[in-house]
């Protein structure tokens, strides 16, 4: 494995890691208000970053990929 991502969806193992490393005042932006040309650069980059990560399927028999 090489360490990236390779699926939308996590392990709830580590779901739950994810969470509670990130809760709170342990959020690296916790308390930092965000401006709305911001927010919407954050959103744009975010939705080209997960268009190309295939979901996960439920039947793995085809192994091809």
């Amino acid at each position: 494995m090489n360490g990236k991502r390779q699926f939308r969806e996590p392990g709830e193992e580590t779901r739950a890691k994810m969470s509670a490393k990130k809760a709170g005042c342990n959020n690296p932006n916790y308390g930092m208000p965000r401006s709305t040309d911001t927010k919407k650069a954050i959103s744009d980059a975010l939705k080209a970053y997960w268009e190309n990560i295939p979901s996960k399927n439920n039947n793995q028999n085809n192994n091809n990929a």
